[in-house]
């Protein structure tokens, strides 16, 4: 018999994740602009931000985590450089990795609890 490329369960962990991952990358770039401009912004005249600009930083804290990418943006005059872009790269990775290992741990318990009931 031959052996699967992938063992059961993962192919259908996978997609989720890479979905995760693509979703979370798009929202970055798209935000990313955007909250850097804000933030610059606020540095310059120490206005805090108010309105659509609080919720575009707002935002962006959230998907920089667990790697603050907005604090190696430059100025927003040059665009957002290298390292936001390999920054942003590594928390989409961080985050479809996150949800793999989410669901690669709830198909473990769930296969465990099978087991367990089936040996009753």
């Amino acid at each position: 018999m031959k052996k699967p490329i992938f063992p059961r369960g993962y192919l259908p962990t996978l997609f989720p994740a890479l979905a995760v991952a693509v979703i979370h990358l798009w929202l970055s770039v798209i935000v990313g602009n955007s909250a850097n401009s804000a933030w610059q912004h606020r540095f310059d005249t120490g206005e805090p931000p108010i309105g659509a600009d609080a919720t575009v930083i707002a935002i962006d804290r959230i998907l920089a985590l667990p790697l603050p990418t907005l604090a190696t943006a430059p100025h927003p005059v040059y665009g957002l450089g290298k390292w936001w872009r390999i920054g942003t790269i590594v928390n989409s990775i961080v985050w479809g990795a996150a949800i793999y290992g989410l669901y690669r741990l709830g198909q473990s318990l769930f296969d465990r609890q099978r087991d367990v009931e089936s040996a009753i």
